[in-house]
């Protein structure tokens, strides 16, 4: 036999068998990406079941799972609505007519909510746990979670708990007379599947290691340490329950601060130590040692772990596990080992669950990694483009799947889909070592704003470009005119609408100065006269830090304009001026003569020529106005 035709009957047996793999010969350009999305999107929506049936409307993912395909598949299909309304405004939403597959969210959003159950739940005892306390999961005091008909209940709840928060609606009612949840908006279910999963996260207890553990999920619930498959938690179905909570955040879902507790003590758990072998800063699937081991996938679910308790990516434990993902990134993938992604065909839960944790903790790349380029390079060239009816999809993974599902990861991957990078929240002190912080709608200066620094948090991560003082109600914020470093102020960790007169606690802040008529007119605090409102600082990180949102707020104390004399600096440290000039005056202006901008000890209340020098000219003024008293 010839080479030839040795060749040829190769041929013939790749293709008889369905096997068509493109070597991936050049990068994947964004219309070769797009391409690959709409034909991607053709093929997945002619697998929606249109048999009339319980099952019409559904998609099947493998071994049954409804409930996962069609999570997923309207996962999908919502956040491409979105997409295109970028470029299609009348696409108001997943279920307006002009978004070309409207009908098929319906109907698969008809089956989910037909498929949904309302079950109790109750008091969580974490005494012996993370929290130390009774924590209740029932956020709006119902009584009640949703779930799923599946016995995997967590794991599925999780992925449609996505899907609803990703339709973007949630006043939406639900329209079914035989659906547990008629009547209620999606909001509604989505709360009540959200207090599901808390009450279903794993409370402290013994797993098969033999070891006490807590805060992961379980594909079924563990109800005051009662239930669950004996693992007491793992790292693939945790990574899908929390997709859900995270979506549901960013609908605007409560999730309780106790949750977040409790999947802190798992991350840290679950992670492995960092002591000089090759599973430093990866995660486990349930437990340290365990025979299942580490992964890429694992550990793309324990980063989008780590983002929603509110890590950043200058987090040590997260760039432990984007340094484990540096090490393994060019690692064969297989049916759990080995663990890595890459490969024909590619291991495409593994891209997906990775893309989510990066994504959402805004990573773009890491080293000299660009993620989103691999991912995407690989999965357009393992595009089935065989014409037939295949085309269009991924049939093939190097791990588990049937075509839906895999097609289903592919296309998550390669628009991203994940949920908006969550917010920092940072500590902001408007007039450092003042309380309370009025504004006189009168003044023409300026007036000191600081984002603290904190020992978890480095105020110098933060773009000063980015940041702007904001009011509820007015979109357009207001830039600073100058900024600078300077350990100025102490977090202010009492009540809402509180404050202090503390200066430096030892962390470096970033400290800005905004010019007064500016806020005044901008953000219409005339309309407030007399008082007490928050005002809004928001910014982002560095760009090569993910450009992660951060926020916080603090009071001021709105005050109509009147009278006051220039050297009555009072104010700065009483809250309003006492309407003369005296030896108080004097003193305040000599324990800060000779500061000069950016120091510490600077505040521009007492810079009265605003020159950024507290100096003679100055002392001029409180002198010149000595003994004078407003009138």
């Amino acid at each position: 036999m010839t080479k030839t035709t040795l060749t040829v009957l190769f041929a013939f047996l790749l293709l008889s068998t369905g096997i068509v793999f493109m070597p991936n010969t050049r990068a994947a350009t964004e219309a070769d990406i797009e391409q690959a999305i709409k034909d991607g999107l053709f093929w997945l929506v002619a697998q929606q079941n249109t048999n009339p049936s319980p099952d019409y409307g559904s998609w099947n993912a493998y071994w049954g799972q409804l409930e996962t395909g069609t999570g997923l598949a309207l996962y999908k299909l919502c956040d491409r609505a979105y997409e295109l309304k970028k470029q299609n405004p009348d696409i108001e939403s997943p279920f307006d007519p002009d978004y070309e597959y409207y009908q098929n969210v319906i109907n698969g959003f008809d089956w989910v909510f037909n498929h949904l159950v309302v079950v109790d739940i109750g008091i969580q005892d974490h005494t012996t746990g993370a929290t130390g306390t009774f924590d209740d999961p029932d956020t709006n005091g119902n009584g009640k979670g949703v779930t799923t008909q599946n016995w995997y209940s967590s794991y599925t709840t999780g992925i449609l708990l996505a899907a609803i928060a990703a339709s973007g609606t949630p006043d939406r009612l639900v329209n079914d007379p035989s659906s547990p949840v008629n009547g209620w908006t999606y909001k509604q279910v989505a709360q009540d599947m959200a207090d599901f999963l808390a009450f279903s996260q794993v409370d402290p207890s013994v797993d098969w290691g033999g070891y006490t553990v807590e805060g992961g999920w379980d594909y079924t619930p563990v109800n005051n340490g009662v239930g669950g498959t004996g693992w007491q938690g793992d790292q693939s179905n945790s990574g899908y329950a929390v997709l859900g909570l995270g979506e549901a955040q960013a609908f605007g879902c409560t999730i309780p601060d106790w949750v977040k507790t409790e999947l802190n003590w798992w991350i840290d758990w679950v992670q492995d130590d960092v002591n000089a072998d090759a599973n430093d800063g990866g995660s486990w699937y349930s437990f340290p040692g365990e025979g299942i081991g580490v992964n890429i996938l694992k550990t793309g679910n324990l980063i989008f772990e780590m983002a929603l308790v509110g890590d950043t990516p200058t987090t040590p434990r997260v760039t432990y596990a984007t340094d484990y993902l540096v090490r393994h990134w060019s690692d064969a993938s297989g049916w759990d080992l080995p663990p890595g992604w890459d490969g024909t065909p590619a291991e495409y839960q593994t891209m997906f669950c990775t893309m989510k944790g990066l994504e959402y903790m805004g990573i773009d790349t890491f080293d000299t990694i660009g993620w989103f380029a691999d991912f995407s390079d690989a999965i357009v060239a393992q595009q089935d483009k065989t014409p037939g009816p295949t085309y269009g999809s991924w049939q093939h993974s190097s791990g588990r799947g049937d075509p839906v599902i895999i097609t289903e990861w592919a296309l998550l991957t390669l628009e991203k889909v994940a949920p908006p990078t969550p917010v920092i929240t940072v500590y902001v002190d408007i007039k450092p070592g003042s309380w309370p912080n009025p504004i006189n709608v009168g003044s023409k200066g300026v007036f000191a704003v600081a984002i603290c620094g904190t020992e978890d948090f480095d105020a110098m991560t933060i773009d000063p470009t980015t940041v702007e003082i904001y009011i509820e109600g007015i979109e357009e914020g207001i830039s600073p005119v100058r900024w600078c470093y300077s350990d100025v102020a102490t977090p202010y960790t009492g009540e809402p609408g509180g404050g202090h007169t503390l200066t430096g606690d030892g962390y470096l802040d970033l400290l800005f100065h905004f010019d007064t008529q500016a806020v005044v007119n901008g953000l219409g605090l005339s309309a407030h006269l007399g008082e007490t409102i928050p005002l809004i600082i928001r910014g982002k990180l560095y760009e090569d830090l993910g450009g992660t949102p951060i926020q916080g707020q603090d009071y001021v104390w709105i005050l109509k304009q009147q009278k006051f004399l220039k050297g009555d600096i009072t104010g700065s440290v009483l809250g309003v001026p006492d309407g003369k000039v005296d030896v108080k005056d004097v003193v305040l202006i000599a324990s800060l003569y000779g500061a000069v901008y950016p120091d510490g000890k600077y505040n521009p209340d007492f810079d009265l020529n605003n020159d950024l020098r507290i100096d003679s000219r100055d002392c001029v003024v409180v002198c010149r106005q000595y003994g004078q008293t407003v009138q």
